[in-house]
């Protein structure tokens, strides 16, 4: 379980627990909402207190009327995915669940309430967002009423650099250690490593030294290469390159 900060179209860890899967003795006592918040206020610990936060978490730990309460005590954003059976209650006293208001590619539906009608009636905002290319809606719950939803894109960022850490990189998953400690230590190694790479692969984008852009069919350019890649790729360039 890690908490990351998202940058540049990937995302760097910044605190985390290992723990076996599937074992029930090392399941972490107060469940992983709880953990959670004890990770982030770990990382609180370290910001000023001015600085304005958006947490964004996916539906398997998102839909938690107890990890909502703890981010919003700390003064942050959360910004989550829910579950598609997660309902709202509206200011007329309807319960509706907010995921089926949306049919059809290209819809999207806002609304204010309460959230989670049995665990919890937290206030809330949600949005159900349905991009043109998605295979199915958002539905998403924020304290932000600023927020659109499409900030949720984001939350992709943090799944390629976990890409990175594995197969598309270091290869975290070749790993055969079975000590939670140990891999504990191997992945601090690698999120220095891989934080490494990005800041080069963004100073290489800053200088115009990356790959060239690549025009998509909508006309949009983006980046050939990541930024972990351009910065992998310079550094193993770097490290092979005799010395003068």
């Amino acid at each position: 379980m890690l908490v990351a900060l998202v940058y540049k179209g990937r995302a760097i860890p910044l605190a985390w627990r290992v723990y076996p899967a599937n074992d029930a003795k090392a399941y972490p006592k107060g469940g992983q909402a709880r953990m959670i918040i004890g990770l982030l206020k770990q990382i609180r610990a370290g910001l000023s207190p001015d600085l304005s936060v958006r947490v964004l978490a996916d539906r398997g730990i998102g839909t938690s009327p107890l990890l909502m309460r703890g981010i919003a005590a700390m003064g942050w954003k959360f910004l989550f995915r829910v579950t598609k059976q997660s309902k709202i209650i509206l200011r007329d006293g309807r319960a509706i669940c907010f995921y089926a208001q949306v049919q059809a590619r290209g819809e999207s539906y806002a609304a204010s309430g309460l959230v989670f009608k049995k665990r919890g009636r937290i206030p809330a905002h949600v949005r159900v967002l349905w991009h043109e290319g998605g295979q199915e809606p958002w539905a998403l719950v924020t304290n932000d009423p600023t927020l659109n939803g499409w900030e949720y894109a984001q939350r992709m960022w943090i799944e390629e650099a976990i890409r990175d850490l594995k197969s598309h990189g270091w290869d975290l998953e070749k790993a055969s250690l079975d000590s939670a400690q140990r891999m504990s230590h191997l992945w601090m190694i690698l999120v220095v490593a891989y934080a490494w790479m990005l800041i080069w692969g963004a100073k290489l984008e800053e200088l115009g030294q990356t790959a060239p852009l690549k025009r998509r069919q909508d006309g949009k350019l983006n980046r050939t290469w990541s930024l972990f890649r351009e910065g992998r790729q310079a550094f193993l360039t770097a490290a092979s390159s005799p010395f003068t």
